[in-house]
């Protein structure tokens, strides 16, 4: 999951005293502050039509959206 790596490497900066605020910022011409619709749409064709993949989605975003620091997204050009 896009999700996952992003919870990881945040959780990671959570304990880090250092780090006060994370930036998000894109690598290219494009940026996506939300989900990977492709994956998204995927998981629908799994067995269990995507219900575990979904759970585990929503437990990741409920993560983040706990997440104790400032996160800002950058899209700028």
């Amino acid at each position: 999951l896009m999700m996952e790596s992003l919870a990881k490497e945040l959780s990671e900066a959570a304990i880090d005293d250092s780090v006060r605020v994370i930036i998000l910022s894109a690598k290219g011409s494009i940026f996506c502050a939300g989900h990977d619709l492709k994956e998204i749409t995927e998981a629908r064709n799994n067995e269990d039509s995507g219900h575990t993949y979904f759970e585990k989605l929503f437990n990741t975003c409920s993560e983040l959206m706990q997440f104790g620091k400032t996160i800002y997204f950058s899209a700028a050009r």
